[in-house]
């Protein structure tokens, strides 16, 4: 009597536990009622359903603590600018729990992204302008400077007519004073000569 009196407690004391969701304290309570009565189908049964709760109990600490640890891996990626990796990192933390913060992050991280993009475009853009500007400039001096030196070469020829050509050749490339300068010498040179001719004639 004494041991049914014992093994009833047992019970009512596992079954307060176990609606407490105190997993341990049922499983104890149980087990000193299987003590007692061995094989008995009551206790039997809510150690198997302990076990159960157990078993789901830990696989979601499990979940949980992957979770978390994802979650701190992807941050800190995140912080560090590494966005492929904090991609990756939010997205195996959103597998284990669908949460608000991965989801917001895995946007942030597609703007983000997309920003990088446009800039590193409009950069590459930038550069090829300059870079065109450049040879551009580059191209257009060469051609001036031979001009200049054509021009300087029948000058001193005194081929004024092609050095005329060549110096307003010159100044349609670039607005410098020299082939300007020149071009007023040799109309100052035709002048003189000009005026030698007609005097000559006169004689």
């Amino acid at each position: 009597k004494k041991l049914n009196e014992l093994y009833k407690d047992y019970i009512s004391t596992g079954e307060k536990a176990l609606k407490k969701s105190d997993l341990a304290a049922a499983r104890i309570a149980y087990e000193q009622a299987l003590i007692i009565r061995q094989n008995d189908a009551d206790a039997t049964g809510k150690l198997k359903v302990i076990a159960e709760k157990e078993k789901q109990e830990n696989a979601k600490a499990e979940l949980e603590s992957n979770y978390t640890t994802a979650i701190a891996d992807a941050d800190k990626l995140f912080k560090a600018g590494d966005y492929d990796a904090a991609k990756s990192a939010y997205e195996k933390a959103a597998g284990f729990r669908n949460d608000k913060w991965p989801q917001e992050q895995l946007k942030k991280i597609t703007k983000l992204e997309a920003d990088l993009l446009a800039k590193q475009k409009a950069d590459e853009q930038k550069r090829l302008k300059e870079t065109d500007a450049a040879t551009r400039k580059a191209k257009q001096e060469a051609d001036y400077n031979d001009a200049i030196k054509t021009a300087d070469k029948l000058f001193a020829k005194k081929d004024y007519a092609n050095a005329t050509v060549a110096y307003n050749k010159a100044l349609g490339i670039e607005k410098n004073t020299w082939p300007a300068n020149q071009l007023k010498a040799i109309a100052k040179i035709q002048d003189q000569e000009e005026a030698k001719r007609k005097k000559s004639i006169a004689k």
